[in-house]
């Protein structure tokens, strides 16, 4: 563990609330990125980050520094992000929510991140919140089949399983689109 973790980890512990503050400068962009993946914009990224750190915040009596602190923030950050995505779906079987995210705008030019972005937040919204995650694990986050494993409490066969099954359901869902074409390109780029 980072010496700095563990002091201000210490101090949290030992009472020293405004201590964790520091956790949280020195984490909040990495949190943000990941979540951002299991949200459906940005002020949602937002929310699940600040939950991400409230449960960290809460739970920090039970971390035992067998791993880096980041590291085992990411997990929760991970167990968050995934019962979020199993809300939206709850949610969705109840209520129309039709455009959660804003279409891809209709575009000659090359695609830019922010387009990109929300073609693949639509592709990973067909998925099941579990092959969402190791999707996200896997290509936004960059862990290797191991990783995702140890993460997720898998064996690595079954990572690759879901990761070939739903980048399947993916091509499936693209080739069955009427914007075919500005998802294949997409498609190909990050999978």
């Amino acid at each position: 563990m980072d010496d700095i973790d563990y002091e201000i980890i210490q101090a949290c512990l030992t009472g020293d609330v405004d201590a964790y503050s520091q956790i949280v400068d020195r984490y909040q962009q990495i949190i943000y990125k990941q979540v951002y993946w299991y949200a459906e914009n940005s002020q949602s990224a937002e929310e699940l980050a600040h939950e991400v750190f409230v449960q960290a915040f809460l739970s920090l009596d039970k971390y035992q520094a067998k791993a880096p602190f980041l590291h085992w923030l990411r997990r929760i950050a991970s167990h968050i992000g995934c019962r979020h995505i199993k809300e939206l779906q709850k949610m969705r079987k109840h209520f129309s929510i039709e455009g959660w995210d804003s279409p891809v705008e209709e575009n000659n030019d090359s695609l830019d991140e922010h387009e990109v972005a929300k073609v693949l937040r639509e592709l990973l919204s067909i998925l099941s919140p579990e092959d969402r995650m190791v999707l996200t694990l896997l290509y936004v986050e960059g862990l290797s089949v191991k990783e995702i494993a140890t993460r997720m409490s898998w064996n690595a066969g079954m990572v690759k399983m879901r990761v070939f099954r739903a980048k399947n359901k993916i091509k499936k869902h693209v080739k069955s689109s009427d914007k075919r074409d500005d998802y294949e390109a997409i498609v190909n780029l990050c999978f």
